[in-house]
């Protein structure tokens, strides 16, 4: 059985961490959330300095259609990353040369490569390191072959949602200070309408869709229009005779 500590969806800076237990400790099932289709082919790199695990994790990942290739230490696997970047890393905690937890962290910090930890380790402080660093999974040697290639599907879903996340979120902010004019244009309606800055954002991007134009273009329309308001000067009694923005 396997029991996983989901985060809520969409939130990065707390890594869901899914753990594959050994057969017969019942923690809960699992439930893999809605996920974004997987890459077809996935490639996996495979960490481990223990030649006969690591020969038959391979074996079954390979029947599970994935490609792979392992890599029996660090130097190694960075060789291995240096030819081909792989849509997930599987690291052994345990490694002769160096820590698997360290190289998770160079993975994440040096390459942004997705990663899952493995380890015949069953301790709840491990497990929460691995969880810190932003592990996607934590699958013990000891559990069913069974569930493996499920735990690596359900870790490349996460890190697919993450991928989308940043993509999103990377357009989000290039859009806003690449182009002066939304960014203004956002700030209006983040004002007039009592929204937030993304919410404003989709206010602009909807409208500049449903008649097919450039975002850019529908701001700056927005705030020529704003200025045309602006420029009517409204002469109120008793102000003597000041004008008043709109």
């Amino acid at each position: 059985m396997m029991a996983a500590h989901w985060n809520r969806p969409g939130v990065p800076s707390t890594p869901a961490l899914l753990r594959a237990e050994p057969t017969g400790k019942r923690h809960g099932m699992l439930h893999p959330p809605p996920s974004p289709e997987i890459p077809a082919a996935p490639y996996l790199l495979v960490v481990d300095d223990d030649p006969i695990f690591a020969a038959l994790l391979a074996e079954v990942l390979r029947r599970g259609g994935f490609q792979l290739t392992v890599a029996s230490g660090v130097a190694e696997a960075l060789t291995a990353i240096a030819a081909r970047r792989p849509d997930l890393a599987i690291l052994d905690i345990l490694l002769a040369e160096e820590s698997g937890l360290d190289l998770a962290a160079r993975l994440r910090d040096d390459f942004e490569i997705p990663f899952m930890m493995l380890s015949g380790l069953d301790d709840a402080e491990t497990v929460q390191r691995a969880n810190d660093l932003g592990a996607l999974a934590y699958l013990l040697k000891a559990t069913d072959a069974r569930q493996w290639i499920l735990t690596v599907v359900t870790a490349m879903m996460h890190a697919s949602e993450r991928q989308q996340l940043r993509v999103g979120e990377s357009r989000f902010a290039h859009a806003l200070t690449d182009n002066r004019a939304t960014s203004m244009a956002v700030g209006v309606l983040m004002e007039r309408q009592r929204v937030d800055r993304r919410q404003a954002f989709e206010m602009l991007r909807a409208r500049a869709r449903a008649e097919r134009r450039k975002i850019g273009e529908v701001a700056e329309e927005l705030l020529l229009s704003l200025e045309k308001l602006n420029s009517w000067a409204e002469v109120r009694p008793g102000n003597g005779g000041t004008p008043r923005k709109l």
